[in-house]
């Protein structure tokens, strides 16, 4: 299988990593448990769909900014938390960049750049666009992301590894065909100029190896990449995680 310069990650290393994906997890979870009903809300007012988080801010493609009407605008959306025991628990931070026809997943880096996708279901592509770290604070204005790649098919499972060592970042997702069926896992390499972000080449990242079979993508804490697939029968499923690295230098 390749995986495009990474490498599976021993089992020590993988252990501490599952630990602290799983201490990252709990401590999350805890701190969202009273926001239940505002992720209800967000969901049935503004048709969210694709979710990140980075500090107090929150992104979304949806069709309404937070507390807008129900159908809006098609857009990429921020919300911002609001100091504790207020209500609503996020205020609308507008919308950041609106494009294709209908809402797709959306993930940082861990350098905090943004990266999103929507699908335009009449030509059966879906766009993924750039946002940098330094360009989507509290309170800066609209920006047109960077187009970094046009696929075809649309898609739920998205991640992105930052550049390190000399290597470009990857955007790594899986393509699903307009029939519904799941892809091979590809990566879109990129990198971070004074400019912003710059689009690399499109390649193949890792074959699967059961048909449609549905993965499931993020980084942890530390910066690897996690991919995730069931496996086993319908009465005995078990996920099965790969836990990848980049390769050391000259290897």
């Amino acid at each position: 299988m390749g995986l495009g310069g990474f490498q599976i990650a021993p089992a020590d290393r993988a252990r501490l990593i599952a630990e602290a994906a799983v201490k990252c997890r709990l401590a999350t979870a805890l701190a969202r448990d009273g926001r239940n009903r505002v992720a209800e809300r967000l969901e049935d007012e503004a048709g969210l769909f694709g979710l990140a988080a980075r500090g107090e801010r929150l992104f979304f493609t949806g069709l309404s900014e937070v507390g807008g009407p129900t159908e809006g605008t098609l857009a990429l959306y921020a919300a911002d938390a609001q100091p504790a025991c207020e209500n609503p628990a996020f205020a609308s931070g507008g919308a950041i960049d609106a494009w294709g026809l209908a809402t797709g997943p959306v993930a940082f880096d861990p350098s905090g750049n943004l990266f999103a996708i929507m699908t335009d279901f009449g030509t059966g592509t879906q766009e993924i666009r750039g946002f940098p770290a330094g360009a989507i604070d509290a309170g800066d204005p609209p920006v047109e992301g960077t187009p970094m790649a046009t696929l075809d098919g649309y898609g739920d499972a998205l991640a992105a590894v930052a550049p390190a060592g000399g290597q470009p970042g990857l955007i790594v997702l899986q393509p699903n065909a307009n029939d519904g069926s799941h892809e091979e896992i590809v990566s879109v390499a990129y990198d971070i100029t004074q400019e912003g972000l710059s689009a690399g080449a499109t390649a193949p990242f890792a074959t699967v190896t059961v048909d449609d079979d549905n993965a499931v993508l993020f980084i942890d804490p530390l910066g690897r990449l996690w991919m995730g697939f069931s496996r086993g029968g319908p009465d005995d499923p078990v996920a099965t995680f790969f836990v990848l690295d980049r390769a050391p230098a000259g290897t």
